[in-house]
């Protein structure tokens, strides 16, 4: 095939059948003898129409589809005899002329199915042994399509004449002409007709006026588009698949929509249906009147003719949960939205209310800074809040407790009381009909330490409850008559110095007592008296006093380590002394404390005492995880001894005579 670039438009306005020879409608050929004849119109046998879709040239085939070039044709149908080649042509038009053969059903609304070849123009000569006279076309020979194709005897096929360029011009009479085997022309070609599966809306008022889109298969070259029996107003076929049209009025009730082309109507259907016109919502009030950005915020809306509400729109966004109450009642959940005013819209089947402004979205509050940052836990700290959006401001929480004295002065600004918190940091939050800040850190909460009880209660056990009314208490010392610890104020809070005086005596400060943590043991109980109970041995005397200690909870056994301080420093020379049971002698009586188990401090102001249970310094001996130990620091008298006897000067003189006198006896004897 040859590509034709003669851009000329001709088309046909009216279609071409057969002269003279076809009036039969059947004709034999017989090979080889070239036979033409004059397609014009009002011939049975002959389709006329439009054919869809196409490119503005014609390469090959594929050139009849994909494309929007709409061409008017001429088709007939013919069955060969004898299987063979044979040539087709066209021996004179006024027009730009192309040529298409078709094996099988031909579709003006998919013109390249079934096409077997296609030519827009020839070599302006006519086959071998013709006695066909080319004439011209559109003024050149050159542009008269000319094709061979090899047919299969008993097999239907169709030739098509249509144009090169578009379908403005119109037609006359075209000489065309077939050469080879004999051929019976004069059945009309096979034509799809149309199905209709959707209609889009599919309903709409008995007035008519509703444009709907019609979807199916072989729309193409659409006559008559009828709704409920009545034509529509207008109409236009996009593709073989769509057409559009405009109802007209009808009565109430489900129709069918109809489309005829030349292959047929479209069998009947329900597809659209007339509705009784219903008037249009009105909206006259929105409760609440503004709601967060965010959305979420549940409205009841009033007006009238609200029944069926299908959509209902603030702002342009759909709401959820959409209940229409009544006909002047509808209810529904707010979409996320932009700040600022908002129309609230409801559809029904009578169509949409007027745009308004009866909703507004808020924006959410923020919270960028609070002054001052920090205050008492007990509350009453005046707090001035700084952000954006603040106004309305309905709660505001510190730490989740709501404050008092709420003043917005601003949409930046805003000033209240704390109440009451826990020590720590705390979010500040501002909730306003936009919704509630974003959670934060930016006040502090305090708690001023304050002392406990135990600071004003005299002990001999170093205290270890009810050290602090307020904040946290460090390690309590021991010295000089008194107690001492620290109790440190919460999240940046006052810190407390406490103090508790040592028990005392018949008003005399004697000690304390303090048992180290190994092995379980504890102070069960601690007294001090100024003398024993029981009588010490002769000249023994306590200088510190007696202590009287119970301990108790350790393991059954085991060593217990305990400190006594004293108000003041134990003499030089003392040693402790205890009352009791021990190893050596199991009647209870004094005995002094080994010194490894008695250790005195460097500045005699405390001894470290190690007692074994069941063993020394346990009264009773028995390793039953109690040490009773009665003793203190003693003054022991020295123990008296006899003078050694002396001899007088006299003596001296008569035992150094006697001595010398045996000396000299034995020298004699020598």
């Amino acid at each position: 095939m040859i590509f034709k670039t003669n851009t000329l438009k001709k088309v046909f306005t009216g279609l071409c059948l057969m002269s003279g020879l076809l009036l039969a409608q059947t004709q034999a050929f017989s090979a080889p003898t070239t036979t033409t004849f004059t397609l014009n119109t009002g011939v049975t046998g002959v389709t006329t129409g439009t054919i869809t879709g196409g490119d503005s040239s014609l390469y090959d085939t594929s050139g009849l589809s994909g494309g929007s070039t709409s061409r008017s044709f001429a088709a007939q149908s013919f069955t060969p005899s004898v299987t063979g080649s044979y040539t087709f042509g066209v021996g004179s038009a006024t027009f730009d002329a192309v040529l298409v053969v078709y094996g099988g059903t031909f579709n003006p609304g998919s013109a390249g199915t079934n096409a077997i070849v296609v030519n827009d123009d020839s070599d302006g000569q006519a086959p071998v042994g013709s006695t066909v006279t080319i004439s011209g076309c559109a003024g050149s020979a050159g542009l008269c399509p000319k094709l061979t194709s090899t047919l299969t005897a008993g097999t239907t096929y169709t030739v098509v004449v249509t144009t090169y360029g578009g379908s403005s011009n119109s037609l006359v009479p075209v000489n065309f002409y077939v050469y080879g085997e004999p051929v019976t022309v004069g059945a009309a070609p096979v034509m799809s007709s149309p199905t209709v599966t959707a209609v889009n809306p599919t309903s709409g008022s008995t007035a008519g006026g509703t444009a709907i889109t019609i979807t199916g298969n072989d729309l193409t070259a659409a006559t008559a588009i009828t709704v409920g029996g009545a034509a529509c107003t207008t109409f236009n076929v996009a593709s073989a698949t769509s057409a559009t049209c405009t109802t007209p009025a009808g009565t109430a009730g489900a129709k069918s929509v109809l489309v005829t082309t030349a292959g047929g109507t479209n069998a009947a259907n329900t597809l659209f249906t007339y509705v009784t016109p219903v008037a249009a919502p009105t909206v006259t009030a929105v409760n609440p009147t503004s709601g967060p950005s965010a959305g979420g915020t549940a409205i009841t809306i009033t007006g009238t003719d609200l029944t069926g509400a299908t959509v209902i729109t603030v702002g342009g966004a759909a709401c959820t949960s959409v209940s229409a109450v009544s006909a002047t009642s509808a209810t529904c959940t707010t979409a996320a939205g932009t700040a600022g005013s908002a129309s609230v819209l409801v559809t029904t089947a009578g169509g949409t209310n007027a745009n308004n402004s009866l909703f507004t979205y808020v924006a959410p509050p923020t919270v960028t800074a609070v002054n001052p940052t920090a205050g008492p836990s007990a509350g009453g700290t005046v707090v001035t809040i700084t952000g954006t959006n603040l106004t309305g401001a309905t709660p505001i929480t510190v730490g989740g407790a709501a404050c008092t004295n709420v003043s917005v002065a601003s949409a930046t600004s805003a000033t209240c009381t704390t109440a009451a918190g826990t020590a720590g940091s705390a979010s500040v939050l501002v909730t306003t009909s936009g919704g509630t800040n974003a959670a934060n850190t930016l006040f502090t909460y305090q708690t001023n330490a304050v002392c406990g009880t135990a600071a004003s209660a005299a002990s001999t056990i170093v205290p270890s409850r009810n050290l602090c009314t307020a904040g946290t208490a460090g390690q309590v010392s021991s010295s000089q008559g008194q107690y001492s610890w620290t109790c440190s104020g919460l999240s940046g809070g006052t810190n407390a110095s406490c103090t508790a005086p040592w028990a005392t005596n018949a008003g005399t400060g004697l000690g304390a007592v303090t048992a180290s943590n190994n092995n379980d043991w504890s102070v069960s109980s601690a007294s001090f008296a100024a003398t024993p109970t029981v009588t010490p041995p002769y000249g023994v005397a306590f200088p510190n006093g007696i202590l009287d200690l119970l301990l108790t909870t350790g393991t059954s056994g085991t060593n217990a380590t305990v400190v006594v301080q004293y108000s003041t420093a134990v003499p030089a020379g003392a040693v402790y002394m205890k009352y009791g049971k021990t190893a050596a002698n199991t009647t209870d009586h004094w005995y002094q404390l080994d010194a490894s188990r008695a250790v005195f401090a460097n500045d005699r102001m405390s001894v470290t005492l190690t007692l074994t249970d069941g063993g020394a310094g346990d009264h009773d001996l028995l390793a039953n995880g109690t040490i009773v130990d009665p003793g203190g620091p003693a003054l022991v008298p020295p123990v008296e001894t006899a003078p050694i006897p002396t001899l007088s000067e006299w003596a001296m003189i008569f035992l150094a005579s006697l001595m010398g006198m045996f000396a000299y006896a034995r020298t004699r004897r020598q």
